[in-house]
C-alpha cells in the first residue's frame, strides 16, 4: 500500500503510526507514573495524595490543551479538570502564589515560594496539613499532607522524591 502513495501521503501515514505508537507509550507511561507515585503516598500516613502534571507547552497548531493531556498520574487525590488547568495556567504565568489554590476540592494558600518549590497550608476549617508543589524540568509534582505532619518534615521528603521523577 505504501508504494502506491505519493511522498506526502507516505509521510502522513508514517506520522500517524508514530503518533499512535507515542499514545500507546503515553498510556503505559501514565500507569507507570501512577504506580511510581504510590511509592510517595505509600499508606497515606505521611503523604495523603500526590499528582504529577506535565508542564510541557502544547505544540503550536496541535491539539488544544486539555486536563487529560496534562495529568500524568495521581494517587490518593482526585483533581478536577478545572483545578488542573488553573494550576498549569497560573504556574505558566508565575502567579500561582498570589491566590488560593484548590487541589482535590481542598483550598490552600501558598505561604512560601522557593526557586523550584512552593509550599502552602490548608485554609478550611480542618486544622493542619498542607501542600508541596515541586517543579521539575518537564513536570510539577503535587504532594498533599495532613496533620499531625509538619511542613518541616514533609518538604525535604517531597523535594528529594521530586529529584527522582522520570523526565
Amino acid at each position: 500500500v505504501e508504494n502506491e502513495l505519493d511522498p506526502c501521503q507516505r509521510w502522513n501515514l508514517k506520522a500517524r503510526y508514530f503518533l499512535c505508537s507515542s499514545l500507546v507509550f503515553l498510556r503505559f507511561d501514565m500507569s507507570h507514573l501512577s504506580h511510581y507515585l504510590s511509592s510517595l503516598v505509600r499508606d497515606g500516613q505521611f503523604i495523603q495524595g500526590a499528582a504529577l502534571l506535565s508542564t510541557i507547552p502544547p505544540v503550536p497548531g496541535g491539539a488544544p490543551l486539555r486536563a487529560k493531556n496534562i495529568l500524568l498520574g495521581h494517587k490518593g487525590i482526585q483533581l478536577r479538570s478545572a483545578e488542573v488547568m488553573n494550576i498549569v495556567e497560573r504556574l505558566k504565568e508565575n502567579t500561582l502564589h498570589r491566590d488560593i489554590v484548590t487541589i482535590g476540592g481542598t483550598q490552600y494558600v501558598i505561604t512560601s515560594v522557593q526557586e523550584r518549590s512552593l509550599y502552602g497550608r490548608r485554609v478550611d476549617t480542618q486544622p493542619g496539613g498542607g501542600v508541596v508543589l515541586c517543579k521539575t524540568a518537564k513536570s510539577l509534582l503535587i504532594a498533599v499532607y495532613a496533620s499531625p505532619n509538619l511542613a518541616m518534615d514533609v518538604v525535604p521528603f517531597v523535594e528529594q522524591f521530586s529529584e527522582t521523577v522520570p523526565q
